[in-house]
């Protein structure tokens, strides 16, 4: 008997002693394989750099990389250890991001370049943990693509007109509810002499994609159901909307007073007063979902 055991105990650490040395060797290709996708994507990861720290618009893409780490490392960690499947898929998102990238670079369109970075990344996902597994990083997968330069200019493009066009017609209500002979133009609002000029800065923290990540980021926190995530995310260009009005009614408070004082104060903080209005409007608003699931959880116990 005491063979026996001392028989099962040198297998136990025989199986251990190769489990260890097989997580080297993955740490290694691993490494190995990072190495090779700088090498690469070098160029690419220069370009990146350089819209990152010499254009304004782009500067707020530098925040995405290590909220995009913090996601996938807390994801990890909650995430229960599931059977691998096949790893064809992996291999496929892989090949076609690689295909992707191969075409980009004979045409010079830096963005798809970018673009295939991530899709290489998340097919080692997919190929390392499997289907299931790599689904539940789509979230933070898809803000990573904020950090491209251009994406600003591309939502811009996209939804800045309808946005601005929102928030000068609610601002000019809220204005004309408040008093004041307001007028609405194509460019502003106008009271007598004085104009106020409705738009969003392409740069800065006041700026549609730097608010967009603070919503991704503050999502990520605070919800933990994928449905509520999404649902969350669809709600960005109201918040959006109604943080820019309350700018803009307050600018219009201001500029009607004529206070140098009170403008002096106002033009010192203007720009952080949307992000302020943003961050409390989406604390406002988790606040109030938390609460309403938990009465659903209390219910669903009862």
């Amino acid at each position: 008997m005491g063979a026996s055991v001392c028989k099962s105990y040198d297998e136990e650490q025989i199986r251990f002693m190769r489990a260890k040395h097989f997580r080297y060797w993955l740490i290694l290709l691993l490494a190995g394989i990072l190495w090779e996708l700088f090498f690469l994507y070098k160029d690419t990861l220069v370009w990146m750099k350089t819209a990152w720290f010499g254009y304004t618009p782009d500067r707020a893409g530098i925040f995405v990389p290590p909220l995009f780490v913090w996601m996938a490392y807390t994801r990890l960690k909650n995430i229960p250890k599931t059977t691998v499947d096949a790893p064809v898929w992996g291999c496929a998102v892989i090949l076609f991001s690689l295909g992707a990238f191969i075409l980009a670079r004979v045409l010079d369109i830096h963005f798809i370049q970018a673009l295939s970075l991530i899709g290489v990344i998340f097919g080692m996902v997919v190929y390392w943990g499997g289907v299931r597994f790599s689904a539940n990083f789509i979230f933070p997968f898809v803000f990573l693509m904020l950090m491209i330069p251009s994406v600003s200019y591309l939502i811009e493009s996209i939804a800045g007109a309808i946005l601005r066009w929102a928030v000068l017609h609610g601002s000019y209500i809220v204005l004309k509810l408040g008093g004041g002979a307001w007028q609405l133009h194509p460019a502003g609002l106008q009271c007598g002499e004085a104009f106020l000029q409705v738009g969003f800065p392409r740069g800065g923290f006041a700026s549609i994609l730097f608010l967009l990540i603070v919503h991704f980021a503050a999502g990520e926190w605070a919800l933990k159901n994928e449905a509520r995530k999404i649902f969350f995310m669809v709600h960005f260009p109201l918040y959006f909307i109604i943080a820019y009005i309350c700018f803009y009614t307050l600018s219009g408070w201001t500029l009607v007073l004529g206070n140098e004082f009170i403008s002096l104060a106002f033009e010192t903080v203007g720009g952080g007063i949307p992000l302020l209005c943003f961050i409390l409007l989406v604390a406002a608003m988790l606040r109030l979902s938390g609460r309403s699931a938990g009465n659903r959880d209390k219910k669903k116990r009862r």
